[in-house]
């Protein structure tokens, strides 16, 4: 019982990191796009401001590629945790089969848009539905069909590896046509 509290924990302690990081990462994208703000500004017909744009570009698609990495590397590491708890959950109901723990179990048999067992998945899902109370205006049947519960996520590293590179060519562009008209 202790190691599955420990691992709770553990994905806890990794979710608030992933939030950190998350907002570590937009704070450093903000103060790159501050940067390159400024050096379009200052770059009116100066060829070589339109080169320096180039730096930030470069560092901020890297970090957001790195970041899409760590992202990827974390997501394996609290699937390896929660299939741990799984096989807590098994062992102590093994021992324990007039108290099963159930927590983890019954929350991957909802999250799990492609359950095994597609009838408890349901007998659950109405007991969820039936104590939040909400009736009709429940929204968790459609939260739980979601797609993807991270894609919002990926997507940001994404869009900003994209304009970044973008800031890069047009950067190269108008420096090449600046110098070109020398």
């Amino acid at each position: 019982m202790d190691e599955w509290k420990a691992n709770i924990d553990l994905q806890k302690f990794h979710d608030n990191v992933k939030h950190q990081r998350i907002s570590h990462f937009l704070s450093i994208q903000v103060a790159l796009l501050a940067v390159g703000g400024l050096l379009i500004k200052e770059s009116a017909g100066h060829a070589l401001a339109w080169l320096a744009l180039l730096l930030p570009a470069v560092v901020g698609a890297s970090l957001a590629q790195a970041y899409l990495g760590m992202d990827l590397r974390a997501r394996a590491y609290i699937d390896v945790v929660k299939g741990r708890l799984l096989l807590l959950e098994d062992e102590w109901n093994g021992i324990h089969p007039s108290s099963p723990l159930t927590t983890y179990t019954d929350q991957r048999l909802l999250l799990s848009p492609t359950s095994t067992q597609p009838l408890l998945r349901e007998q659950r899902l109405i007991e969820y539905e039936t104590v939040r109370m909400y009736g009709a205006a429940d929204t968790l049947r459609a939260q739980l069909e979601a797609p993807v519960a991270h894609i919002g996520e990926r997507r940001l590293f994404r869009v900003f590896v994209v304009l970044w590179i973008t800031a890069a060519i047009i950067a190269m562009i108008i420096a090449v046509s600046l110098i070109a008209h020398l």
